[in-house]
């Protein structure tokens, strides 16, 4: 049961557009990382690409999962991360 859609028997097709947001999400993030960013610097981006007019939850939610991406390129070697001054710095491997 989708919880963002209609029931249905077949999710050959939602499961597809699914991925298919997942990387183009990931090549947003990738293309923004060319120089040193912080989650903070990406979320802002991602925000401003996808319209997303940010409140107090949705700060948290949508950060949480830029959070996530990172966590997964990081973990392919797509990105590289160190912190400075505290501050978490990632950037295209």
């Amino acid at each position: 049961m989708p919880s963002h859609a209609a029931p249905t028997r077949d999710i050959v097709q939602l499961v597809e557009l699914n991925r298919a947001k997942i990387f183009e999400i990931a090549g947003f993030i990738m293309e923004w990382s060319t120089v040193p960013s912080t989650p903070e610097d990406l979320l802002a981006r991602l925000a401003g690409h996808y319209g997303i007019e940010l409140n107090p939850a949705q700060y948290v939610l949508v950060g949480s999962t830029l959070r996530s991406y990172l966590a997964w390129l990081l973990d392919r070697k797509e990105l590289t991360g160190r912190f400075e001054d505290g501050r978490m710095m990632v950037e295209r491997s």
